[in-house]
């Protein structure tokens, strides 16, 4: 098998040093040694963690390429950034979780007989807590490559744990990179690659341990995060799904009077119609506050009077 070069990134931020340290040394304990390892610390501010961290490249004299933010650039300008650096023909992410020794390995393995169609391989997870116990593994079920099944199986779950994916860094630079408009930035990946017809390898093997760290999210976040991915469905959505999309949405998320209004502001040339007879037919709000306020800017819009519904 040829051994092309891999690139392996790790993102700090106010990371505990323990897991950088575990990360880090799982990456050069690895079996396949073609590899390039990046670091970004993108907490400048970080006078505790990360000059442990680098301390700890540095005296064991490690290979990595450190670079170190001036201000923090989040998650998706760190990735875009790392896949224009990037040498290796195939890049994968362990920051703060532990991949196995022959990870790398495996992966290349399959990439190199894979199609020129397909984007990236994954495989599943073990999740682990602070204290690397393993909590469960997690795994899709029935997954079907064939490129005309997978936006049905993906559209409504991301079924692709980040932490597991390898893929190749020329073709995700030709299809743009990474969204920095989007949160949820690794399924949005997923769906535009999909949208343009790439497909993906599943290997049906645990390699990477997951770290969690904090299991119960603020109720603050829950909404972000939720409010995001229904941005991201109708989004990527077509005709076929968009009915489908609004309801489940608006049954599943809890999405508060601003986050309708903006999806609202959004949408409302596309899908104003339908977003608004589900808001009514499947959440029950009654015409008082947020409903009425945001019925009336609907009619503003449509110049249409009451009567024309």
């Amino acid at each position: 098998m040829n051994q092309p070069l891999v690139t392996v990134f790790s993102l700090v931020y106010n990371t505990n040093p323990k897991f950088s340290i575990e990360a880090i040394n799982s990456i050069y304990s690895q079996t396949y040694k073609n590899i390039e390892h990046i670091i970004i610390n993108d907490s400048p501010d970080d006078n505790i963690h990360w000059p442990l961290i680098k301390k700890y490249i540095i005296e064991n004299d490690l290979p990595s390429v450190i670079l170190e933010n001036k201000q923090n650039k989040g998650i998706c300008s760190n990735l875009n950034h790392i896949l224009k650096i990037a040498n290796g023909k195939y890049i994968l992410g362990c920051s703060d979780d532990i991949i196995k020794k022959d990870r790398v390995y495996n992966d290349v393995l399959m990439l190199e007989s894979s199609s020129e169609n397909t984007a990236l391989v994954f495989s599943q997870v073990e999740y682990i807590d602070e204290h690397s116990k393993t909590l469960k593994t997690i795994k899709p079920l029935n997954y079907n490559s064939d490129v005309s099944d997978l936006l049905s199986y993906f559209f409504f779950k991301n079924h692709i744990p980040a932490p597991s994916v390898t893929m190749k860094t020329e073709l995700v630079l030709k299809c743009g990179g990474f969204n920095t408009e989007f949160e949820i930035e690794d399924y949005e990946l997923w769906l535009r690659l999909i949208s343009k017809g790439f497909t993906f390898i599943f290997r049906n093997k645990v390699d990477t341990h997951y770290r969690i760290h904090n299991l119960s999210l603020s109720r603050k976040f829950k909404e972000k995060l939720e409010f995001n991915t229904v941005r991201l469905l109708i989004q990527f959505s077509t005709t076929v799904y968009h009915k489908t999309i609004l309801k489940m949405c608006l049954l599943k998320y809890r999405i508060n009077d601003n986050l309708i209004n903006e999806l609202f502001s959004l949408y409302k040339s596309k899908y104003s119609d339908k977003l608004i007879f589900y808001i009514i037919k499947y959440r029950k709000i009654r015409f008082v506050s947020i409903l009425s306020v945001f019925y009336y800017k609907y009619l503003k819009y449509k110049e249409l009077k009451l009567r024309d519904f």
